[in-house]
C-alpha cells in the first residue's frame, strides 16, 4: 500500500510571498502585524495596570489591618527604629538602582508606568521602586484611617510606615537626580 502524494499545485490566483528579512528596510515587504499580538500587548498592560492599583489597594488594607490591637500588642516602634528607616530608605533606593546598572548591565533605565511587572528589580529597578513607594504610602494612608484609638503603639506604627514612604520617595529622587542620563521614557 503506497501513501498517497501531498504535492501542492498551486492554482493560477495565486501569487508566492516574498520571504521578510529584517535587515532589508525595504518598504512593503514586511508582513502585517499581527493583531493578536497588539491585543494582547494591550491585555497585558491592562493587566499589569491592575495587579500595580490591587497592590497600592492591598497596601491599604494591610496598613489598616497592622493597626488592629492584636497586631499591635506584638509590636515595638518607636522613634529609634522610625529614624533609622527614614535614613536607611534612600540609601537602599540608590544602592538598588546603582547595583542593578553595574551588576545587573542595565545601560538604560526606564521611567516607571503603571502597566508594567511591579518586581523586576534586575532589569527595570525605577518601576520596582515606584511601586514599592506607593505601596508603603497606601499602606501609611490605611494606618492612619485606624490611627484614632491605638495608643502610642499605633502612633508609632503609623510613623513607622510614614517614614518608610518618605525615605522611598526622597531615594527615588535622588535617584533620578543621580541617573537622569540614563533614564528613557517608559
Amino acid at each position: 500500500m503506497q501513501a498517497p502524494s501531498l504535492k501542492f499545485t498551486p492554482d493560477r490566483n495565486f501569487a508566492p510571498r516574498q520571504a521578510h528579512n529584517p535587515a532589508c528596510g525595504t518598504a512593503g515587504s514586511n508582513p502585517a502585524p499581527q493583531p493578536i499580538l497588539k491585543s494582547s500587548r494591550k491585555l497585558m498592560k491592562h493587566l499589569w495596570r491592575l495587579v500595580n492599583f490591587g497592590l497600592v489597594g492591598l497596601g491599604f488594607c494591610a496598613g489598616f489591618g497592622s493597626m488592629s490591637p492584636w497586631y499591635l500588642h506584638h509590636t515595638n516602634p518607636d522613634a529609634i527604629f522610625c529614624l533609622i528607616i527614614l535614613l536607611a530608605m534612600p540609601a537602599f533606593a540608590v544602592g538598588a538602582v546603582y547595583y542593578s546598572v553595574v551588576r545587573g548591565n542595565c545601560e538604560r533605565l526606564r521611567r516607571p508606568s503603571w502597566d508594567r511587572h511591579p518586581i523586576n528589580w534586575w532589569a527595570d529597578p525605577l518601576q520596582s521602586l515606584f511601586i514599592s513607594t506607593w505601596v508603603i504610602s497606601a499602606m501609611a494612608g490605611g494606618s492612619v484611617v485606624r490611627l484614632s484609638g491605638s495608643g502610642e503603639k499605633g502612633f508609632w506604627m503609623f510613623a513607622f510606615f510614614l517614614c518608610f514612604a518618605v525615605g522611598l520617595a526622597i531615594g527615588q529622587f535622588i535617584v533620578y537626580k543621580i541617573f537622569r542620563d540614563r533614564i528613557k521614557g517608559a
